[in-house]
C-alpha cells in the first residue's frame, strides 16, 4: 500500500468524523488568548494562554491561582468579548470580588459546588461541544469529589479515586477539544499537598494523579513573591507581586518566568505591566530633554515616561500596538535570559 492510498483509505473511513490527515506544513499556528500581563504573555512563548489546550495552574495557597485565570478572562471579555464558563467547585465566589478583577458578570457562566467530579467532566465535554466559551475554569482540582467518595463513609479510604476519575476524565476531554472547531482553553487551577516521610527530594504533590500533568499542554507554578501595603490605612495589604514559573511547554521553549503585580482594588494595571516591560527592556531612553520610544522603525518622541503611560492610557490604537510589538520582538524569553534552558532550571514542583 503506497502513501497515498493509506491517506485515502484514513480520509474515508473517518472524514465524517471531523478526523483528516495533514502534513506537517498544513499544521496552523496555535491561537493564543492574550491576558493583559505582557511578562506573562511574553512567558509563556505563545502570546497567551493557547486556544483548544489544557493548562494547569497550581501552587501554594493564596498565591494567586485564581486570580490569574480570572484577570485573563477580564481582559478577554474586555477585548473581545470572551464568554467564560467557571466550575466554582470550591464554592462561594462572590460577585463583588469578580467586579473587583474586572470581569463582566453577564459574559461568566458558573456551575455551582454539589457535581460530583464524573458529572463535572461531563460537564466540561458539553461545553466544549457548544463551542460557547472562550475558557473554561475548573477551581479546583482538589476540591473534585468522586462519586463513590460522596456516597460512601468518609472513615473509609479512597485511595486514588480521584486520580482514576481524572485519568478518564481528561481523555474524554482531550478527544473533544480535537474535533470541535472552536475549542476553549480549559484551565485546571490545583493546589499542593505534602508528602509524608520523604527524605530526599521535594515532598510536594498535586492531587488528581499525573494524568494532568501529561496532558497539559502548559503548567505554572504560581506564588506570592512579596505583598504590598497602603501606610496610609493603617498597613492594609492591597495587592501583592505574583511570580509565575514555566515548569511545563509543549507549544514553546519552557522555563520561563514572569512577574507582575496585581491590586486587590483594582485587578491587574495593563499598563504598568506595559510600562514595567518596557522599563526592564531598556525600550525607551533619554536622548536631551527628551525620551524616544524605540521599539518602532522610527523612534517616538515623549517629553517624559509620564507622557509614555498617558499615551498608552488614552490611546487604545497605540497600546495595542506597543503590546503587539513586544509580543513580537520578545516573546519567550525574559531580561538577562538565555534563549536556551539547563536542567538545573527544572522546578522541583513538577515531579
Amino acid at each position: 500500500m503506497s502513501r497515498q492510498d493509506f491517506l485515502d483509505q484514513f480520509q474515508n473511513e473517518f472524514k465524517k468524523d471531523g478526523i483528516e490527515i495533514n502534513t506537517a506544513s498544513e499544521l496552523g499556528s496555535i491561537e493564543s488568548i492574550p491576558t493583559g500581563i505582557v511578562s506573562f504573555d511574553c512567558s509563556s512563548g505563545i502570546g497567551g494562554f493557547p486556544k483548544g489546550r489544557i493548562v494547569e495552574v497550581f501552587g501554594p495557597e493564596s498565591g494567586g491561582k485564581s486570580l490569574l485565570s480570572l484577570v485573563s478572562l477580564a481582559y478577554a471579555q474586555k477585548m473581545f468579548g470572551a464568554v467564560g464558563l467557571y466550575f466554582d467547585v470550591e464554592g462561594g465566589t462572590p460577585k463583588e470580588w469578580l467586579e473587583t478583577l474586572g470581569v463582566d458578570l453577564n459574559l461568566l457562566d458558573i456551575v455551582p459546588a454539589g457535581l460530583t467530579a464524573e458529572q463535572n467532566f461531563d460537564t466540561i465535554v458539553k461545553a466544549l461541544e457548544s463551542e460557547a466559551y472562550t475558557y473554561i475554569i475548573v477551581d479546583s482540582v482538589a476540591g473534585l469529589v468522586p462519586k463513590a467518595e460522596l456516597e460512601g463513609s468518609i472513615e473509609k479510604d479512597y485511595m486514588a479515586t480521584l486520580a482514576r476519575v481524572m485519568s478518564k476524565g481528561i481523555k474524554k476531554v482531550v478527544a473533544t477539544l480535537g474535533v470541535v472547531k472552536n475549542p476553549s482553553c480549559i484551565i485546571f487551577i490545583n493546589q499542593i499537598r505534602e508528602k509524608p516521610g520523604v527524605m530526599f527530594g521535594s515532598p510536594l504533590v498535586q492531587p488528581g494523579g499525573r494524568a494532568l500533568k501529561f496532558y497539559a499542554s502548559q503548567r505554572y507554578n504560581v506564588s506570592k513573591k512579596s505583598q504590598s501595603e497602603d501606610k496610609g490605612s493603617g498597613g492594609d495589604v492591597v495587592g501583592h507581586t505574583i511570580k509565575i514559573n514555566n515548569v511545563k511547554n509543549k507549544l514553546a521553549a519552557p522555563k520561563r518566568e514572569a512577574e507582575f503585580y496585581i491590586s486587590y482594588t483594582q485587578g491587574v494595571d495593563t499598563i504598568a505591566s506595559i510600562m514595567s516591560m518596557l522599563k526592564d527592556r531598556k525600550a525607551y531612553e533619554k536622548k536631551g530633554q527628551k525620551y524616544n520610544l524605540n521599539l518602532f522603525e522610527e523612534p517616538i518622541v515623549f517629553d517624559n515616561v509620564g507622557s509614555i503611560k498617558e499615551k498608552l492610557q488614552n490611546d487604545k490604537e497605540f497600546q495595542l500596538k506597543v503590546y503587539n510589538k513586544l509580543m513580537e520582538k520578545w516573546i519567550g524569553t525574559l531580561p538577562g535570559e538565555s534563549t536556551t534552558s539547563t536542567d538545573d532550571e527544572f522546578d522541583d514542583l513538577e515531579g
